[in-house]
């Protein structure tokens, strides 16, 4: 059992709009339109010299049908040894925000600099969820890794409900940087899967020299009166994952097999190991993909995303190259495959051409999904200084590794120039998060500045409306799920719940009895998990109308009956 820890700073807020003025200096593409930026100077308890790390969007966690997003800030790349701070936003009309609570973890980390992360999950499976911070330890540090803030009916709590260190013994540096949760071997718990960037878990005190992925389940529950603990079931320290740092992990049945896989991305020249899940708590070394890039010394961060992006039912593996001033940036694909363990060298598909050289790191974090609403897949990435730039990568047809299959195109831009310090490292993707029936896209700014007016994340949002889909966090499912349409009968308006076990295209069409088309619903990629929409046909007749979902070979029809 972990001891409650006392939170340093929590406040909690129902008010503080957030709405500003577009900003002269941002060029944005024809399509978008600036919609709002979150100012650190104006947020309580956010310190104006700190910006965002990431942001995770898309839920509503008090359910009273305004959406929200999440933002994680963290001092450590200004020197401060302090961790992370939190901050839970709630849409409060078109364009504009709202705070609703804000914390700052525990403890420091003196001798060490490294990346925190953070997800949103329900581990102990009791309908409240859980925002998830990993945080790394120093050898001298005796404080927990992993801190839950589990959601309490209203808001978080002022101080962490429960933490852990996971299984990872004390007196040793874990530079966690991803974590994750999921039931991976779907034996009904959901595990924690955490990675290193640097750690001494297989090596010598102090050395560095590991880069450790672990996974553990939860003893209990997630509460502070318990004497639960997270134990862990798998840990893998070995040379697979030496050669660069580990910034990036993904979650996916890739191959369609019904086992899911842990994507490690080492920064080594594109090294890739991933492991599947064979049975309870037993995870096997299916590809172990070294050096795919010889010639570039790639890594990824926060961008390696699974997507159906031809809509042919299968998931492809995209993701951004980061690499440094020497080398050229690209973007990569890996396209799908009926088994894991074939892949290789030779699976990983360069889509652009080489990033002109810049004085600073090519492509940082990125987000997958169909902005604009036309039904062809968007990887939006994001460029830090001095370029502070977005792009889009927008897929048209053909051979998903081809590079002729694409369109690439800037989108953002910050021209100031006294902006150059700006980093632009992570991105989210908002499914119309504000209610205005268009989606926006949430960058992040790594580095603001002290009694400046300077935006911690922008956001944009596509001019284009379209059908609002709203996804739920967290949520994950083993099949297809298309719930009764409630309430039922009803007027003026109802919800529709569906889930999908994998990403892919979706149609969700709505007919009356004579079989003629009333209304789309969806007709998209949307991602594994949890999804639901409303209509409303009031300029319709009474009567009954039959809802057909397609997706992949999965058909369904019900009834819903409407009564004016």
């Amino acid at each position: 059992m972990r001891a409650k820890v006392k939170c340093v700073i929590c406040c909690v807020f129902a008010c503080c709009i957030l709405s500003t003025p577009l900003f002269a200096q941002y060029k944005i593409d024809a399509g978008f339109t600036f919609s709002t930026s979150i100012l650190p100077k104006n947020i309580p308890g956010w310190p104006d010299s700190v910006g965002a790390e990431k942001v995770l969007t898309g839920f509503d966690i008090n359910k009273n049908g305004k959406r929200e997003f999440i933002a994680m800030a963290d001092p450590v790349w200004y020197g401060d040894t302090s961790r992370p701070y939190l901050f839970w936003f709630e849409a409060n009309g078109d364009n504009s925000y709202k705070l609703l609570w804000s914390a700052h973890l525990p403890g420091s980390n003196k001798e060490i600099y490294a990346y925190s992360d953070f997800t949103l999950a329900d581990m102990d499976k009791d309908g409240k969820p859980e925002i998830v911070v990993a945080t790394p330890v120093s050898p001298s540090n005796t404080m927990d890794i992993v801190y839950f803030y589990e959601f309490a009916g209203t808001t978080f709590p002022a101080q962490p409900t429960f933490s852990s260190r996971c299984g990872i013994r004390q007196g040793i540096q874990y530079r966690s940087s991803r974590v994750l949760l999921d039931d991976l071997d779907k034996d009904g718990d959901v595990e924690i899967v955490l990675t290193s960037r640097k750690d001494d878990y297989g090596g010598a005190p102090n050395s560095g020299a590991g880069r450790t992925l672990v996974v553990g389940h939860l003893n209990g529950d997630i509460s502070p009166e318990s004497f639960s603990s997270i134990d862990m079931e798998f840990a893998d320290s070995s040379s697979v994952l030496r050669g660069g740092s580990v910034y990036d992990m993904g979650i996916a049945d890739f191959d369609g097999d019904g086992k899911k896989e842990i994507w490690a991305f080492t920064w080594d020249l594109f090294s890739l190991a991933i492991y599947e899940s064979q049975k309870k708590d037993d995870y096997t070394l299916q590809a172990d993909i070294n050096q795919a890039r010889p010639d570039n010394d790639v890594g990824a961060r926060h961008s390696m995303k699974f997507y159906d992006g031809d809509n042919d039912g299968k998931l492809e593996m995209y993701v951004a190259g980061i690499t440094d001033v020497t080398n050229p940036g690209n973007l990569y694909c890996i396209d799908h495959t009926s088994d894991v363990s074939t892949l290789t060298t030779n699976s990983v598909k360069t889509i652009t051409s080489d990033m002109p050289a810049i004085s600073t790191w090519s492509f940082e974090g990125a987000d997958i999904g169909d902005v604009d609403g036309n039904g062809k897949m968007d990887y939006i990435v994001t460029g830090p200084g001095p370029r502070r730039c977005v792009f889009r990568l927008e897929y048209k047809s053909g051979p998903v590794g081809d590079s002729v299959s694409y369109n690439f195109t800037t989108i953002f831009q910050d021209t100031l120039a006294t902006d150059s310090l700006f980093n632009f490292k992570t991105i989210a993707l908002g499914n119309d998060v504000d209610g205005d029936g268009k989606k926006e896209i949430f960058i992040n700014n790594l580095r603001t500045r002290h009694g400046q007016s300077d935006p911690a994340i922008i956001i944009i949002e596509s001019k284009t409306a379209s059908a609002s889909v709203r996804s739920h966090e967290g949520v994950t499912v083993d099949g297809y799920v298309l719930n009764q349409n409630y309430p039922n009968p009803f007027n003026p308006s109802t919800t529709i719940d569906f889930a999908l076990p994998i990403t892919q295209f979706v149609s969700l069409k709505v007919y009356d009895v004579t079989g003629r088309l009333v209304a789309t619903l969806a007709n998209q990629v949307l991602e594994a998990g949890g999804h639901s929409t409303v209509w409303n046909p009031s300029a319709l007749a009474s009567g009954t109308y039959i809802l057909e979902m397609i997706a992949g070979n999965f058909s369904q029809r019900m009834k819903m009956e409407f009564l004016k």
